[in-house]
């Protein structure tokens, strides 16, 4: 079944949609008698790819999933509060083990950041644990073990952290920090394109999360005012939509099977 999804979430990207597109086209030009059906085809695809591409359609896909959480300010959730915040929990998007080049990167970009704002909310709420989860399915290191040993590295104690190495995907991640923080606050860091699924599959697990979106696509220059510049395709807004589409399917999936 999880092979079905990630073919079908392969094919749902923008840019195999447009080259299946594109190449059933010029089959029906070259091999087809029906020159007309491969002439569509061919200016259907071109036209979706240079449309994501020019970003326009990326920016609409991506905006709602960025800015249904705000920024936290973690100064609201220290320590002198009530119900003081005890863990920060990150949330792994990626890594490949490799010695030969330096351990920042080994992990994706994605990760990165996730893991540099977890550090950040870490520091600023004292006394909080850092829970870092993640496993890998082709690599010998978990992805939430390389993350800690880039979080050590960085001055965070290992007594303060909490490492989770089974959860393969999101849903796994929601259930095995369930068993970690149980009924208690606990703040989420993950991308926000990502952070409404997240949310979602949490809260249905009655569990207390507090968003702390980060390793955002769009900013605000990215919103006002003109730039001809910005409409030009590109391989960046493509990616954009990729991950909004990734993360819309993902919710689809989500519901169909009960978990949010």
């Amino acid at each position: 079944m999880d092979s079905m999804k990630d073919l079908l979430a392969g094919f749902m990207n923008p840019l195999p949609m447009s080259l299946t597109i594109l190449f059933v086209g010029v089959g029906f030009l070259w091999f087809s008698s029906n020159a007309r059906i491969g002439k569509w085809l061919v200016t259907i695809g071109l036209l979706f790819l240079v449309l994501v591409g020019e970003g326009s359609l990326s920016s609409a896909l991506i905006e709602p999933l960025e800015t249904r959480y705000p920024a936290i300010d973690p100064a609201r959730y220290s320590q002198a509060s009530n119900a003081p915040v005890k863990y920060v929990v990150v949330l792994s998007a990626g890594h490949v083990t490799d010695t030969t080049v330096s351990l920042t990167s080994q992990i994706t970009r994605v990760s990165l950041i996730r893991l540099i704002e977890g550090i950040r909310l870490h520091h600023a709420l004292p006394g909080s644990k850092l829970v870092l989860s993640g496993d890998s399915a082709f690599d010998t290191v978990s992805e939430a073990a390389m993350m800690a040993n880039l979080a050590a590295e960085l001055g965070v104690n290992r007594a303060d952290m909490i490492v989770e190495p089974t959860a393969r995907n999101t849903e796994e991640q929601a259930q095995r920090i369930q068993s970690i923080v149980g009924q208690d606050r606990f703040v989420l860091v993950t991308s926000a394109v990502h952070m409404s699924r997240a949310m979602a599959l949490l809260e249905k697990l009655a569990l207390h999360p507090i968003p702390a979106p980060t390793g955002y696509y769009l900013r605000q220059s990215n919103k006002e005012g003109f730039s001809l510049s910005r409409h030009f395709p590109s391989g960046e807004s493509i990616r954009v939509a990729e991950r909004a589409l990734h993360e819309y399917l993902g919710m689809t999936w989500s519901k169909l099977r009960g978990r949010i």
